[in-house]
């Protein structure tokens, strides 16, 4: 099951259908089915095996199936004596602390923490926050000796995804956008957020060479053993 090396997928007979529990936003969904694709929402996958899948108990036959799912904890999580969630990650204090375990901290994917009675999703937004919480509770500590009294909080900038060429979404509670001003906007951001300036000028590269070539260059990360 799948494309061989020397294989492409033609995008003018390929028929394009995205199983989705959920499913995406309007504005997205829109675009999606503009392109050609058909969403099929409130359906989870029973099966997969070399036919295709099987949703809600029907077949549906396919030659290349591609699933994604969300991202598991470092498996070093395990080997800590403390409580966890169902997927395995830390739960932490509203201080980004291990239970039992002031000194210790967790956060990005690796730490469960439920705000407004949710838990927070496993994004770069909640990540970056909670580092730099954790980051200025250590050095409060260092230099005052007392902890702040003020627990982590969560702000929610919003979500910004890019569906296919030169048109991205933003969507937050009050807005949503979308078209090629957004898809800019992405761009900008995505490249500011990078950390070293060569990161910035290597990815702007291969941005603009696929772009105008309509060539991708791998983007495999290799998981060493």
């Amino acid at each position: 099951m799948g494309v061989k090396e020397d294989e492409e997928i033609d995008g003018a007979v390929a028929a394009i259908l995205v199983v989705e529990a959920f499913g995406p936003s309007r504005c997205g969904r829109d675009r999606l089915e503009q392109l050609g694709v058909t969403i099929l929402t409130d359906a989870k996958v029973d099966k997969v095996d070399e036919q295709g899948v099987v949703v809600a108990g029907k077949r549906i036959d396919s030659e290349t199936v591609l699933w994604t799912a969300g991202v598991a904890p470092s498996p070093i999580l395990k080997r800590l004596d403390t409580a966890t969630d169902r997927a395995g990650r830390i739960r932490v204090t509203p201080f980004l602390s291990v239970q039992d375990h002031d000194s210790v901290f967790v956060v990005g994917d690796a730490a469960a923490l439920a705000q407004n009675g949710r838990p927070l999703p496993g994004v770069a937004q909640v990540a970056i926050q909670e580092g730099r919480y954790v980051g200025r509770y250590i050095n409060a500590q260092i230099r005052t000796g007392r902890a702040p009294s003020r627990p982590f909080r969560y702000f929610d900038k919003g979500n910004m995804a890019v569906v296919g060429k030169n048109f991205a979404i933003l969507e937050t509670h009050r807005l949503r956008l979308s078209g090629f001003t957004m898809w800019f906007v992405w761009a900008f951001i995505h490249l500011m957020f990078l950390p070293q300036v060569q990161n910035r000028v290597r990815v702007e590269r291969q941005w603009l060479w696929s772009y105008l070539t309509g060539q991708r260059s791998s983007r495999l990360i290799p998981e060493s053993r």
